[in-house]
């Protein structure tokens, strides 16, 4: 049964550091790190990735492994029930580090290089939403829904 996995201090610390010389592949699996998914559906969602970037981050102390669910992880941030726009699990930093990595992994770095701008440009994780959002659109115009659902989940976009 695959591990669920968990964001040590050191791996929080390391977000927003970035102290440890990771590949981008280990990195992005960092970020998506959450405590509720497990190591198959993480390396599902990052291209590149192996069990072998897991095992890098547990040696380097910036994630652990559980069992089960049971890990203490920080509570994800969630809209109003009511509210029509999608959930944002992440934060300011890790929506900004992820949809880097994604905008240059889906699209190349010549068709990136506009969402790149504007990532750098927003100041709010509402102003990365919007960019993430119209990123996904594109995603699903250019590779259909499969790649789109996996935009989604990588950046913690939830209905």
């Amino acid at each position: 049964m695959p591990s669920i996995l968990t964001k040590t201090e050191a791996g929080q610390r390391e977000l927003k550091d970035r102290a440890v010389d990771l590949p981008r592949s280990a990195r992005t699996l960092l970020v998506l790190v959450d405590g509720a998914r497990n190591s198959d559906e993480l390396l599902t969602m990052v291209k590149g990735a192996t069990s072998k970037d897991i095992e890098a981050l547990v040696q380097a102390g910036l994630i652990v492994q559980s069992a089960s669910g049971a890990a203490k992880a920080a509570p994800a941030k969630s809209a109003a029930p009511a509210s029509p726009e999608p959930a944002v699990a992440l934060d300011y930093k890790e929506l900004y580090t992820c949809l880097t990595e994604l905008i240059r992994e889906q699209l190349g770095v010549m068709k990136a290089f506009k969402y790149t701008l504007e990532v750098e440009k927003a100041s709010t994780v509402d102003d990365l939403m919007g960019v993430a959002k119209r990123f996904v659109e594109d995603v699903h115009k250019q590779k259909g829904d499969s790649a789109a659902n996996m935009v989604r989940r990588a950046l913690g976009m939830t209905h």
